[in-house]
């Protein structure tokens, strides 16, 4: 929210929380405001190693039954970034235009390890899988503004225009080791690896303009227009080694 008091303020914050591993948040934030001037921004870090445990046993019903003693972890590390700057230029007490630059910055890392236990019995295992999986993630977004409001009477009645322009750009990696094992370690079949590549990219193009007004006391008309133009980019590719 842009901040109405004149001068200089701002706020900082940190949070940070230890668990099995260590997470934390830091911010900050700034106004500058003049009678012709409203400068504003934030910035805000996010970091966190979170970490979870599987332990599941099932039985398929058959003839005979087979049961499944599946002990998993899966360790993940989440950096984020995410920003704002803008400005409002008064250019007199009816007429504002402003300027504004948002997004963000993420990544990730997975490192999940599971095997699974195989047989007639929780005490009786024949085979074995084990599976790896390693992926990692990019996310990235730009988005700016350039907006104009005019105040047109006394009775409040005013004209809004905004132009708008966002690029997102994704990228997903994930690789896949599957091991199929007889109980003494021979393999029961070749290892199995599978790879998995998502980039995706999206531009967005928008402009819009608001009009209202108070016809009297108990009515008021609001009309407006908007146009977007967005453009999406998708290619999905699954290998197998």
């Amino acid at each position: 929210k842009k901040n109405k008091n004149g001068g200089t303020n701002g706020s900082a914050t940190l949070t940070a929380a230890q668990g099995k591993n260590f997470r934390g948040n830091a911010g900050l934030t700034l106004n500058h405001r003049t009678d012709k001037l409203n400068v504003f921004g934030n910035y805000n870090y996010g970091r966190s190693k979170p970490v979870n445990l599987l332990d599941i046993n099932r039985i398929s019903n058959g003839n005979p039954d087979t049961y499944f003693t599946q002990v998993g972890r899966t360790d993940r590390k989440r950096e984020n970034n995410n920003f704002k700057a803008g400005l409002d230029y008064f250019i007199d007490k009816k007429n504002t235009l402003g300027f504004l630059v948002t997004g963000y910055l993420n990544n990730g890392q997975e490192n999940a390890v599971n095997n699974t236990l195989i047989g007639r019995s929780f005490t009786q295992t024949d085979s074995l899988l084990n599976s790896t999986n390693l992926s990692s993630s990019k996310y990235n977004n730009l988005s700016y503004n350039v907006n104009y409001k005019s105040i047109l009477d006394t009775a409040g009645s005013e004209i809004s225009a905004d132009l708008d322009y966002s690029r997102f750009n994704g990228t997903d990696i994930a690789k896949y080791n599957n091991d199929y094992l007889l109980v003494n370690g021979d393999r029961i079949r070749p290892l199995n690896v599978i790879r998995n590549t998502t980039p995706t990219q999206i531009d967005i193009k928008a402009f819009k303009v608001d009009y209202n007004t108070s016809l009297s006391k108990t009515v008021k008309l609001e009309a407006g227009i908007k146009s977007s133009w967005v453009k999406t980019d998708n290619n999905l590719k699954a290998e197998e080694f």
